[in-house]
């Protein structure tokens, strides 16, 4: 058995695995919608970390997994039938963006000053 800490590991592998097991049902979210989230994910998370480090201040420290994991639990309560999230694949691709964006700012930023 080899132990990895979080850092060194990384959030990549938490994300791929997040998505292929939250988002089990298809007509909530199909292999291209979470290609696309996951697209988003590897844009995005690395320079807002790298913000958060060198720009934030934090009254108590969170680790960079953490931070991916709070933007995570934002999208499973968002990503349902129930909250609005339907239609055709370009309808759901473009509310995929809108939620991704208000939980990316409040998963990496909420524990800002």
């Amino acid at each position: 058995m080899v132990y990895l800490t979080p850092e060194e590991l990384g959030w990549r592998p938490y994300i791929k695995t997040w998505i292929n097991t939250f988002f089990t049902d298809e007509e909530i979210m199909t292999p291209e919608l979470k290609a696309h989230l996951l697209m988003l994910f590897e844009a995005t998370i690395d320079i807002g970390i790298e913000f958060v480090r060198t720009h934030g201040v934090e009254p108590i420290k969170t680790t960079d997994l953490q931070l991916v994991n709070s933007l995570s639990n934002f999208l499973e309560n968002f990503v349902s039938f129930e909250k609005g999230f339907k239609g055709s694949d370009d309808d759901k691709k473009k509310i995929l963006e809108c939620l991704f964006a208000w939980s990316y700012a409040w998963g990496l930023g909420g524990a800002l000053e």
